[in-house]
């Protein structure tokens, strides 16, 4: 066990050799797809896919900014953050948005219930591309994704943050090459696995959940972990 972290968290052990000596990131087994997946855009040699693909990324951009310029919970904050979340089931979109997911999260303690619906959706459909997970496990989003991990929380909610776990889980399982030692401070990674061991307990606290659906999808993802 590596610093006192739970064993039910390999994930958060697999990816440190040696803290406090080396303080680096391992370098996972090689995965050819994982070195540039989604960080730029794919664009043809053809200057109108490429003048396309520029006014794309501009929107998305713009999208963001919006998002973050509107009164808190208004109803166009909302409908921007759904229009957000159908543009974020595109990878090619991705390298736009996660520049703003630390903005996002910070909305999570003060939004509605709908607001953070919204957020999270984002957060789910990041973290299902492995570029993503650099900025996903840093202990700032962590920390407001384990802050919403309680019984209060709507069901809805609780459920999207599990599914983010799984697939934050599942692309270090799949242990693409996708960091090196520059990536994490000591600091960070002891921030981090400070997180996974609030996660850890805020799982054991959901096991009795009143929602069979919520307790199933935990117990599943205890078992994934």
């Amino acid at each position: 066990m590596i610093m006192g972290i739970s064993p039910a968290y390999p994930f958060t052990q697999d990816i440190v050799h040696d803290v406090g000596i080396t303080v680096m990131i391992e370098n996972f087994v090689n995965n050819p797809n994982a070195k540039n997946h989604s960080r730029t855009v794919n664009v043809s040699a053809s200057a109108d896919t490429s003048e396309e693909a520029k006014e794309n990324e501009a929107h998305v951009d713009k999208v963001c900014r919006d998002i973050l310029s509107c009164p808190l919970n208004c109803s166009v904050q909302v409908e921007e953050l759904k229009l957000l979340a159908s543009l974020s089931m595109k990878f090619e979109n991705h390298h736009v948005i996660i520049n703003y997911v630390r903005h996002f999260i910070t909305l999570l303690s003060k939004g509605s219930v709908k607001l953070k619906f919204q957020i999270l959706r984002v957060i789910l459909y990041l973290s299902k591309n492995q570029a993503n997970t650099r900025e996903l496990i840093s202990a700032e989003v962590l920390s407001s994704l384990v802050a919403l991990f309680h019984k209060n929380e709507s069901k809805a909610n609780v459920l999207h943050i599990i599914n983010i776990f799984e697939n934050i889980n599942f692309q270090f399982k799949k242990r693409a090459k996708l960091f090196t030692k520059e990536m994490f401070t000591k600091s960070e990674l002891i921030s981090i696995f400070q997180e996974a061991k609030q996660f850890d307990l805020k799982l054991q606290d959901l096991i009795d959940h009143s929602d069979p659906e919520v307790r199933d999808k935990i117990i599943r993802l205890i078992l994934k972990l």
